[in-house]
């Protein structure tokens, strides 16, 4: 077997310099219908680290991407998880953001079974495009979410011929 030159494993820091925390995320891609994925914040507790929250396998077979998003806040972490079904035709992508506020992990956004999917993402903002339906008459969907304190909006929303 091939292997994937995707990262497998993802770590970033949050909260102070001097103590941060830390969202811990990877997946086993072994089999199509068999992967597995976990996200979790580690953090420091007393004199020392311990896992303060997770999710299991949240995006079930299939590939996994994690990057932070902008919050407005060191003290607490946004961060969006995305990825594509394993042996899907469709190419249907699914996207997820959390937050961690000190003591739990929380979803505050998902787009999910979204054909022919693609993701751009910065800390404030996030594009998908999709697919709004699979014969050959479908339209390409664009939609710019914006990132704030407040959480993830739509900022607006467009279709086109699919190319």
């Amino acid at each position: 077997m091939a292997r994937s030159k995707e990262p497998l494993a993802f770590v970033f820091p949050f909260g102070l310099h001097e103590n941060p925390s830390y969202v811990v995320a990877y997946y086993i891609g072994y089999c199509a219908i068999c992967s597995r994925s976990w996200i979790g914040i580690i953090g420091l507790t007393g004199n020392h680290y311990e896992m303060l929250a997770s999710d299991e396998n949240s995006l079930p077979n299939q590939g996994l991407t994690v990057i932070p998003l902008g919050s407005g806040s060191l003290e607490f972490a946004r961060f969006l998880a995305y990825g594509r079904s394993w042996g899907d035709a469709h190419g249907r992508l699914n996207a997820i953001a959390y937050s961690f506020d000190g003591r739990q992990l929380h979803r505050i956004w998902s787009r999910l079974e979204l054909p022919q999917g693609k993701i751009t993402v910065t800390s404030a903002k996030i594009i998908l495009s999709f697919l709004t339906s699979l014969p050959s008459s479908s339209r390409e969907r664009i939609q710019v979410y914006t990132v704030t304190p407040e959480g993830i909006q739509l900022q607006n929303a467009s279709e086109r011929p699919a190319k």
